[in-house]
C-alpha cells in the first residue's frame, strides 16, 4: 500500500491498486471480525500474506503488485520458525 501512496496527498494514485487495497483491506476486516467472533486469536502476518496473494489479480502470469510467483504458497525461504525458548527469553 505504501509504494502506490502519494507521499503529499496520502492517497493511493493507481486506480488498480487503490481498488485491490481497499478489497483487501474490507476482506481482512470481515475475517478479523468473524475470528474474534469465533474466538479465535488474531490473524497472523502469514494469514494476512497468505489472502493478498489469493486475492491479488494476476495477468499473464504475473501477480499484481507481486510480479511473477512460482506458486501460490511460500517457499520454505520465505518463512522462519521460531524458536519459544528464544522467544520467552527474549521478553
Amino acid at each position: 500500500e505504501d509504494i502506490h501512496t502519494n507521499k503529499k496527498t496520502k492517497e493511493i494514485q493507481d486506480p488498480k491498486a487503490r481498488e485491490f487495497v481497499e478489497k483487501v483491506k474490507h476482506i481482512r476486516d470481515e475475517t478479523m471480525t468473524q475470528r474474534t467472533q469465533e474466538g479465535l486469536g488474531p490473524m497472523t502476518r502469514e494469514d494476512i500474506n497468505q489472502m493478498v496473494v489469493q486475492h491479488a489479480p494476476v495477468n499473464k502470469n504475473r501477480t499484481f503488485g507481486l510480479g511473477k510467483l512460482v506458486d501460490g504458497n511460500p517457499s520454505i525461504t520465505s518463512t522462519y520458525s521460531m524458536n519459544s525458548s528464544l522467544v520467552e527469553e527474549v521478553k
